[in-house]
């Protein structure tokens, strides 16, 4: 599995001297049935480790300020990939009578509507949009990399992947909530109303 992981340059990204380390951590929770191997905790996390897996807490995600933070979370990796997502503009409305949201956000001068007048509970719609925005940027600069989702709610995580990297772990990872997937499946797994972000 690591071979072949190695040959689909899986590791590239990471850190050389987390190498060896992240190698052996990635085959023990690959074969526990997920891709992530471990939680935080003492020691290195999985974050510091592996540049392409990322938390996705959907609470924090949904409240104010979430999607900059995870943004600026992802940072250094936008950087190895060589591609940039400049925050130029963004609003945020929350009307506390009617409890409705608004949110667009501007990157790289692409306006996009995250929330509309939005009603109930937010965390899946948030992280299912935040990826489709991020993965409309990647297309649009031409990277082949996407960001596909795993598990949800506080639990929930992002991973980095090209369309080999993507068969081979779906193929590896037989729990369907530890899989990565595309936004649109995610949804369907997770019962998540899935909308296309203007």
């Amino acid at each position: 599995m690591i071979e072949e992981l190695e040959r689909l340059e899986y590791f590239k990204y990471a850190d050389s001297d987390d190498l060896e380390h992240l190698k052996l951590e990635v085959a023990k929770g690959l074969a526990e049935d997920k891709i992530i191997p471990f939680v935080e905790g003492d020691g290195p996390t999985y974050k510091e480790m592996d540049p392409r897996h990322y938390a996705l807490d959907g609470e924090d995600l949904y409240e104010q300020g979430g999607i900059v933070d995870a943004l600026q979370k992802m940072t250094p990796f936008f950087e190895k990939l060589n591609i940039k997502l400049a925050i130029t503009d963004q609003l945020e409305e929350y009307d506390t009578e009617n409890h409705w949201l608004n949110y667009e956000i501007t990157i790289n001068g692409k306006k996009y509507v995250v929330f509309r007048n939005f009603e109930g509970y937010g965390w899946g719609e948030a992280a299912q949009r935040f990826a489709d925005m991020i993965n409309d940027q990647l297309k649009l600069q031409g990277v082949d990399e996407r960001l596909y989702l795993m598990n949800g709610g506080n639990e929930g995580r992002a991973i980095f992947l090209n369309d080999e990297l993507s068969v081979f772990i779906t193929r590896l990872v037989k729990d369907i909530r530890e899989r990565p997937l595309k936004t649109d499946e995610w949804c369907r797994v997770m019962l998540v109303q899935y909308a296309e972000i203007t």
